[in-house]
């Protein structure tokens, strides 16, 4: 795998996370805010795919059968609840629990980051020596850019639209609901 190849496939999953990343900054994401929810994704982003490329096994490809319905439960109970909060809209910090949720949601497919390094054979960055850990910093280093640039576009879109843009935001977790279940 090629640094190219590894910054397009960290890019291609981190689009979810920087989608959720921008829900949540829609009721609040400024400061040390953004900071944190950037961090939260990287991280989920780190460990997920670490997880795929230690359990390259039948473990590893059963979850990713199943990770589809999986993350679509999850982004669509979140998705909903964004919906039901634009009638009731008020700016405000979210419960950390709801942005571990989100973060592991979206974590949850990165993990085929680290089957696919695992199952590659090991050319480019994957033939150097913890080859796939770095597989995995890179995954979260994007991700961290990404989530930092859609939680300040997000808070932008908050402030100035309010309840049209939470509900946007709803809409936007629903979406990625369903394109995890159906592919």
């Amino acid at each position: 795998m090629t640094w190219g190849e590894l910054l397009l496939l960290a890019m291609g999953v981190g689009m979810d996370a920087m989608t959720a990343a921008i829900a949540v900054g829609l009721t609040a994401a400024y400061g040390n805010r953004a900071l944190r929810v950037s961090v939260c994704f990287a991280a989920s982003h780190a460990v997920m795919p670490l997880v795929g490329w230690l359990t390259v096994g039948s473990v590893a490809l059963s979850l990713a059968r199943i990770s589809g319905p999986v993350i679509a439960v999850l982004l669509s109970v979140l998705g909903i609840g964004r919906l039901i909060e634009a009638f009731h809209y008020r700016m405000g910090e979210r419960p950390t629990a709801h942005l571990l949720l989100t973060a592991f949601a979206t974590g949850l497919d990165a993990t085929t980051v680290g089957v696919t390094m695992a199952l590659s054979p090991p050319t480019g960055v994957l033939a150097l020596p913890l080859g796939g850990l770095l597989g995995c910093v890179v995954t979260a280093a994007v991700t961290f850019v990404m989530c930092l640039f859609g939680v300040t576009v997000g808070h932008r879109a908050g402030t100035r639209f309010g309840r049209s843009a939470l509900f946007a935001g709803g809409l936007l977790l629903l979406l990625l609901a369903i394109r995890a279940l159906v592919s």
